[in-house]
């Protein structure tokens, strides 16, 4: 680090996202840019003039100076692997983007490398610290909520606006190329997890439709058994003419419903009289006393929040979170999903630990 405190980053890509990352935090002078890597040279030059940092024509070169402290790697996720195990070489502190891999394989094999090199690192589920979901984390710490029930998340979109876009400016981008569940909706298996818990089995359906160079399902519904019993719902669809990410949650005593920058909060009414007043018709003095209650948050610096944990943390040295094994994970569910509708059947999880190869190949 430098004398007053600044983490010295090396950047392996040079791209939107990495920009944000850096820009999120520029007035604030926690980071200076060391050297820089991009396969695209008019990138990395656009950041070196922008951040500062030595422009590199080579990776290896990127990985192999001493004055880096930790490295970001922001890249078409079907080169994160092969960025990964070259920069873990370097045996200092990652931030990598997510999905962290295209394969729940790739990415099982990266978390277990570093666990091996003992190398911190973090993974950019930004989706987590939204608002809202850090304000049912901390409902739920302060509420007794009772058993989890389920967890039900609609991620639906225009994916043909994407498409669009990249058939006539960027005809080799990787997003023609790729599903949007393991890409953009990682985020919320992410999310998911972090209130159900491990995954066991996965079954869903879906359709495909719409014949376009676009590999996104048209439609998936998916039913998700989590190991501490509770059930999750998965609902996506990319031909959709809204937009929506919401989420709702299910437990004994409450419902929590995240949608946007609003959680709102319906409370089971908390004494028999209220539930039960002996009327033939108990409902209209149930629903009474249920609520809902309204929180709603304004614009919130995501990026600056999840990389400011990252530079903490390199300069605490301590562990990282979220870390590769929530990588794995969503990798894994993301990858389940895709197989179970594609093969109309049941998924069960893990994947990667099956002993069986003809089982899961």
């Amino acid at each position: 680090m430098t004398a007053n405190g600044k983490v010295r980053l090396g950047l392996y890509g040079c791209g939107n996202r990495t920009q944000a990352l850096l820009n999120s935090l520029l007035k604030d002078n926690l980071y200076e840019v060391t050297a820089a890597y991009d396969l695209l040279p008019e990138k990395v030059r656009a950041v070196a003039e922008r951040f500062g940092g030595c422009p590199c024509a080579q990776s290896r070169d990127l990985v192999e100076r001493r004055d880096v402290d930790a490295f970001v790697i922001s890249l078409d996720p079907f080169a994160h692997a092969a960025a990964f195990f070259e920069t873990l070489e370097a045996r200092k502190p990652i931030f990598i983007e997510k999905p962290i891999a295209m394969t729940a394989r790739e990415a099982r094999a990266m978390m277990v490398k570093a666990a091996e090199y003992k190398v911190p690192v973090q993974v950019g589920f930004m989706r987590r610290f939204l608002p809202e979901q850090v304000a049912a984390h901390r409902f739920l710490a302060e509420n007794p909520p009772g058993r989890l029930f389920g967890v039900r998340c609609t991620w639906i979109h225009a994916g043909e606006t994407e498409m669009i876009s990249m058939l006539n400016h960027c005809p080799d981008n990787f997003r023609l190329k790729v599903s949007q569940i393991p890409f953009h909706c990682c985020h919320a298996l992410d999310v998911m997890q972090t209130y159900g818990g491990e995954v066991k089995r996965v079954a869903a359906a879906g359709i495909k439709w719409v014949q376009r160079p676009y590999p996104s399902p048209d439609y998936v519904l998916a039913t998700l058994e989590f190991a501490n019993g509770a059930l999750g719902h998965f609902h996506y669809s990319s031909q959709s003419f809204k937009f929506e990410i919401s989420y709702l949650l299910h437990y004994e005593n409450y419902t929590l419903s995240l949608n946007g920058d609003e959680m709102s909060i319906w409370r089971r009414p908390p004494f028999a009289s209220l539930r039960n007043d002996g009327s033939q018709n108990c409902a209209p003095n149930y629903v009474r006393y249920t609520g809902p209650d309204k929180c709603t948050f304004g614009a919130y610096p995501v990026d600056a929040v999840i990389f400011q944990r990252f530079l903490d943390g390199v300069r605490g040295g301590g562990a990282l979170s979220p870390g590769l094994d929530e990588g794995w994970r969503t990798a894994e569910l993301a990858e389940a999903i895709e197989r179970s509708w594609k093969e109309r059947r049941p998924i069960d999880l893990p994947l990667t630990l099956d002993p069986d190869p003809e089982k899961h190949p």
